[in-house]
């Protein structure tokens, strides 16, 4: 994995993984954020990598160390608590662009401690939601397979208004700041959606989840 990774993303020196993390959002070409939402960042086919191999690739490896693990064996939904990310992970989060978070955020290590799998057959969803306080700011989406649209909300102070984000297989969600606190989000429960005026029918999609537990914080089955 580490040459297959290196081959998409460049090579694993310190002093990359440290200038990485210096760039500024706006310095990343193919990602975006969304202007009504701060803190919220898209980027567009992050798995391609800087050498522009075909995403498929990618999310064929990580598909395929979730099944070899036996991570969704027994049913849609899987976590994994603790810095020991599962393997398939590892090299992939070294290249993780961490100045898209906020910079208390971005110095923190791990940066992340636990992982959340969840798998989207066609017609599945996840109500609207903010991620349990028991989480720290500074979350991570990455989508594999199909394709599915995200509604951002606040009910509370403007009901019935939504914005959308398209999540493609490959594509990179960040989450920080207002983003993560003052905004809902949801999957809806449908067979197919309209997204910019483009019809999006649902397949299989799987998404890895990335948050940090806050420390003293008992777990719970309600994770």
């Amino acid at each position: 994995m580490t040459h297959l990774v290196d081959s998409l993303f460049g090579s694993d020196s310190e002093e990359e993984q440290e200038g990485s993390n210096e760039v500024p959002p706006e310095c990343y070409p193919c990602c975006r954020g969304v202007e009504q939402i701060p803190g919220l960042y898209i980027w567009k086919g992050w798995l391609t990598g800087e050498e522009q191999v075909d995403c498929r690739v990618v999310q064929d490896f990580l598909l395929d160390g979730i099944a070899r693990a036996g991570w969704l064996a027994h049913g849609n939904q899987a976590m994994h608590f603790g810095a020991d990310l599962p393997w398939f992970l590892q090299d992939v989060l070294q290249k993780f662009p961490a100045s898209l978070l906020p910079s208390e955020v971005a110095s923190r290590r791990p940066l992340f401690n636990q992982m959340i799998l969840n798998r989207y057959n066609p017609g599945d969803g996840i109500r609207p939601h903010v991620d349990l306080m028991r989480f720290e700011d500074g979350i991570a989406v990455i989508s594999l397979g199909d394709s599915a649209v995200m509604h951002f909300s606040q009910p509370e102070k403007n009901p019935g208004q939504s914005v959308q984000v398209l999540l493609e297989g490959g594509d990179l969600l960040v989450l920080g700041g207002s983003a993560r606190w003052d905004w809902h989000h949801e999957i809806k429960s449908v067979f197919e959606e309209i997204f910019n005026e483009k019809r999006i029918v649902r397949g299989v999609r799987t998404s890895i989840t990335l948050r940090r537990l806050k420390e003293g914080i008992i777990l719970t089955e309600a994770a």
